[in-house]
């Protein structure tokens, strides 16, 4: 490290060479790396790629060596080199399945939207209680409209296809939350409502969310539908309160209200109150 950033490169080379011909190191293969990496330093780029690619084509079908070879070319900021690493090392392991999470997360940095997505696919197709932990991660990438259009299309495709599944609705829904495009996220709540016959779970919690972010008319046309399904719907009183809610936040926030929406308002609560009682507010 000392001798790179004085930048005598041959002297590193020279110390880089002696280290990679003990090979009986567990290093040996960061100190191959380093020695690439100190080529590519000293513009010679061929002999640095010669030797990142002999590294790669001799890895062993090892996890421990594939990970310690893929973080050291991390160290670098060799990242297309480690995606190599790991993608030979599921070949050699014949498990596609294998690094998963360590490639989405290399896409990710790459900008390789299409295939960090396919990763993340495939991780919640083994286990989709694993969304929440997903999700994390590609909170921040698909606020990239690139990425959100790829997320997106893939979604929409994996729900036609698997229409018995509400996962990817699911996942469209908090897709849609992510950018903030709630009337997309209405329509497909919507749909997926009726399709499995929900009576307005979802919806309810999209018009909550909704109405935080202050678009109260959407957030009443939300809890307005839920209600138009009848008052046998499981969600029906958690929408009559949402509507009162919403006016009762029109009034408190701001001074555009009168004598008239005040007294209106306390009748429509008095009136919920001698229908449903306190029990019904609770469960609000």
């Amino acid at each position: 490290s000392c001798l790179v950033n004085l930048k005598e490169y041959e002297t590193a080379e020279k110390d880089l060479k002696k280290l990679t011909k003990k090979r009986k190191s567990p290093n040996v293969l960061k100190f191959e790396i380093d020695l690439g990496y100190v080529y590519g330093l000293d513009g010679k780029d061929a002999q640095k790629e010669s030797e990142y690619t002999r590294i790669i084509d001799g890895l062993k079908a090892d996890t421990e060596q594939i990970n310690a070879t893929a973080a050291a070319f991390e160290r670098r900021d060799m990242k297309l080199y480690a995606i190599k690493t790991f993608e030979k090392g599921q070949k050699l392991l014949k498990d596609d399945n294998a690094f998963s999470m360590e490639l989405a997360e290399l896409y990710n940095q790459t900008q390789d939207y299409q295939k960090m997505f396919e990763k993340y696919m495939l991780i919640l197709d083994q286990n989709p209680y694993a969304f929440d932990m997903v999700k994390n991660y590609m909170q921040d990438a698909v606020m990239n409209d690139d990425a959100y259009n790829i997320l997106r299309k893939m979604l929409l495709k994996r729900e036609q296809a698997r229409p018995e599944s509400m996962f990817y609705s699911e996942m469209l829904i908090w897709l849609f939350e992510q950018r903030k495009d709630f009337y997309s996220a209405y329509v497909q709540a919507k749909a997926m409502d009726k399709r499995y016959h929900e009576g307005g779970r979802q919806l309810v919690e999209l018009a909550k969310l909704v109405a935080e972010y202050r678009d109260f008319d959407l957030a009443g046309k939300i809890y307005s539908y839920v209600i138009d399904q009848g008052s046998e719907s499981p969600y029906y009183i958690i929408a009559r309160q949402g509507l009162l809610d919403i006016s009762y936040t029109k009034i408190t926030d701001g001074a555009a209200y009168s004598d008239t929406d005040v007294n209106t308002l306390v009748n429509e609560y008095g009136d919920f109150l001698k229908t449903y009682g306190i029990t019904g507010r609770e469960n609000g």
